[in-house]
């Protein structure tokens, strides 16, 4: 048990490596909150950086946090006492052209600064808190979680730029973990009636079927072509066969996925079918805050998606599963 000086930590020891230890709890500064973490998501990139060696020893991490404020700083507004909220990973400078522009993934000063969300407690800026991401009466803390997820599953569909085009287009997510199934559940909520979503994993068809309702699951690539493909899988065979059938002639690719791996790409196919690419890397604020609409509203059904819940002391079990494909849907830590 942790003494009244020290919080537990979940910190990296190794390639696939995790601890449980004690660290001093930090003194609050000027204007910060003392939050006690009540849920934490694991994400699939933090079980594979982790994995492979690609997160420095010893450092904290966790970064689907919801916690509530147990302690305000010198300068801070008492009021935050109480408070349920999400600590978003969404760290900028705020200064530099791209975070002023709104784009704060792009941000030149360093982003992603965030409180490590495995632990007992995380400390954050009050100004880095917007009143939007103080989690409703009646919303869980463990649906709350899904927010950050669900901001990166709005930010791919506004960066596919599909919702300039007719909804009765083929889209098509490939990949179907908590990102992917968070882009389906966001086309499907814009209106999108041709959503296909390919997922090799049979255990997950009825996760699939309760929260995608109108979505056709596919447990192969499909031959039939589709206007824009969310690659949500980090495999080089749906790369592959998105550029050279998957996707129709001038059609685009839009990459969510993190690869283990560099992958390749079939560069005379892409321009021949003169095809489009785009990137989606994380999140704005702005997206957080549209996606803090979507889930503080549907909270009760998106709950659904957070299959597993474990305390500190079994993070390390629960990365294991992660990595071997154990998981069916979204794991919360529960400290």
């Amino acid at each position: 048990m942790n003494r009244p000086d020290t919080v537990r930590t979940v910190r990296i020891a190794g390639p696939g490596a995790l601890e449980l230890t004690e660290v001093p709890r930090p003194v609050l500064g000027v204007g910060e909150l003392r939050a006690r973490v009540e849920a934490c998501g694991i994400c699939g990139s933090d079980g594979m950086f982790a994995g492979l060696g690609r997160i420095p020893a010893t450092t904290p991490f966790g970064h689907e946090v919801v916690a509530e404020v147990v302690e305000t700083g010198p300068g801070t507004d008492p009021q935050w006492q109480g408070r349920r909220a999400v600590l978003l990973p969404f760290g900028s400078c705020g200064t530099c052209v791209q975070c002023r522009q709104g784009e704060e993934t792009r941000c030149t000063g360093g982003f992603g600064n965030y409180a490590a969300g495995f632990a007992d407690e995380a400390v954050v800026q009050a100004a880095a808190v917007p009143d939007w991401c103080v989690v409703p009466d009646g919303v869980s803390s463990t649906a709350a979680s899904l927010l950050e997820p669900l901001a990166v599953a709005v930010r791919a569909v506004h960066k596919s730029e599909v919702l300039r085009e007719e909804r009765s287009l083929p889209v098509q997510v490939a990949g179907a973990g908590p990102i992917g199934l968070l882009v389906a559940y966001v086309l499907l909520r814009f209106g999108f009636s041709r959503v296909t979503v390919v997922e090799r994993n049979e255990g997950k068809t009825s996760l699939l079927r309760e929260l995608l309702p109108g979505a056709r699951i596919l447990t192969s690539l499909p031959e039939e072509p589709v206007h824009c493909l969310f690659e949500c899988a980090g495999a080089q065979p749906v790369l592959d066969h998105a550029v050279t059938q998957g996707v129709e002639r001038g059609g685009r690719i839009c990459l969510v996925a993190a690869y283990k791996a560099a992958p390749t790409l079939d560069a005379l196919q892409f321009m021949a079918r003169e095809l489009t690419m785009i990137g989606s890397f994380s999140a704005t604020l702005a997206d957080a805050e549209s996606a803090s609409r979507i889930l503080f509203a549907e909270a009760d059904v998106l709950q659904s998606l957070v299959t597993d819940t474990v305390p500190l002391e079994d993070v390390q079990g629960a990365f294991d599963r992660l990595r071997a494909g154990g998981l069916l849907g979204k794991c919360v830590v529960r400290p």
